[in-house]
């Protein structure tokens, strides 16, 4: 997918487009807001594009606060 792949024109237009709608949010909803939207973004894509959801979030737990026994 060129689109997605880095140094690319289309993927300079599409990150360009992304930045200026972000721009948008955040003059019209405000920074709290639009953090917000992304923060539901996010966890929607987790809950949408992660299989095993337990081992995931078992990773994540970890690296943020590791086992004593390491």
């Amino acid at each position: 997918m060129r689109k997605f792949q880095m140094g690319t024109p289309e993927c300079g237009m599409m990150l360009g487009i992304l930045g200026a709608l972000i721009a948008l949010m955040i003059l019209f909803l405000g920074f709290w807001r639009t953090a917000f939207v992304a923060v539901l973004f996010a966890f929607g894509y987790f809950i949408g594009a992660v299989a095993n959801k337990g081992e995931a979030v078992k990773k994540v737990i970890n690296k943020v606060f590791p086992p004593k026994d390491e």
